[in-house]
Order: C-alpha cells, then structure tokens, then sequence
C-alpha cells in the first residue's frame, strides 16, 4: 500500500532508518571514517534527519512515498519539484524485501498519485551502473533523455544519466 508523506511529523522515521539501513552504514564510514562503526551509523542517521527536517519538509510540493508491507516501509523514495514537473530521488528497498517488485510498485503508484495532482512529467537522475534502477524505471516508462546529469545542488555528474516520463501521454 502507498502512504505519500508531506511532513516530518508523519514520517516513521525508526522504520525508515531499517530500509536505508545498508545506505547509512556505506555513508557513515565515507563521511567519518575515524569513528567506529556504530558511531558511523548514528551520525549517518542524525544527518539525515536533520536534512529531512531542515531542508526537504521544507520545500513546497515535497513527497516522501513509502511502500508498505504489514504496516511496515518496505520500499521508499521522495520527490520534489524539478523543471516542469519533480525528481524522483532516494528509490531504495530493503535488502531483505528485494526482488518482490516492491519498488516497481511504488514507483507506479507514486506516478499514478502524481497523475492525480497533475503533475506533467517526472525526472530521475540514475547511476549507469544501476542495472536494477534501470530496470524498475524502464518498467515504469522512463526513457533516457541525457548522458549526464544536472542534480539539484546544480553539480554535473557524468556517470549518472537522466530519464524522464510524461504524465499525460
């Protein structure tokens, strides 16, 4: 079942920390290889809420979208404004829920919601290496628009390449 989050206040934020759990472990030790590991992981974490907090709930028109399984996330991504339409960005599932189509499914449904609020298009920066993200985008209508990719911070990456999709076809 799809729940579309608006603000950190509806945010299970335990439960989301279990899907971006592999994630925040590679993070901790790129960004502070001098702690130990458990110490890596909560300073991963605490950044990435007060990211949430202080700057994505922030912005007008930002989504968390969360896949749900028994109540629990068990696929997740975000989304916020970008050119004529958003950037889907974060598309994770959890490394024991893998291959169910889980992520398939959320990115579906979160087009159809963005249908519902007539939303044009949506935008997806993908690393070329990302043989599964490709898959699960393509499924769901993406094409490739661009080598390269301009993301949010204005930075350009060569090894990531952007896809989009129209909502309305």
């Amino acid at each position: 079942m799809l729940r579309v989050i608006t603000a950190m206040s509806q945010l299970p934020f335990e439960s989301l920390m279990k899907v971006y759990e592999k994630t925040n472990i590679e993070q901790g030790r790129e960004q502070w290889p001098w702690e130990p590991p458990a110490r890596q992981l909560a300073l991963a974490r605490d950044a990435f809420y007060d990211y949430l907090r202080e700057c994505f709930f922030e912005i007008p028109g930002a989504a968390y979208c969360l896949w749900l399984q028994e109540d629990q996330p068990v696929s997740v991504l975000r989304y916020e404004p970008y050119k004529d339409g958003v950037l889907i960005t974060a598309l994770e599932t959890a490394p024991e829920s893998r291959g169910k189509g889980y992520a398939t499914e959320l990115l579906s449904k979160t087009l159809d919601a963005l249908r519902a609020e007539r939303i044009p298009k949506a935008y997806v920066h993908i690393h070329r290496g990302n043989a599964a993200s490709l898959r699960v985008h393509e499924h769901c209508g993406f094409l490739q628009i661009s080598q390269g990719a301009r993301l949010l911070d204005g930075s350009y990456r060569s090894d990531y390449h952007t896809f989009a999709v129209d909502l309305f076809v």
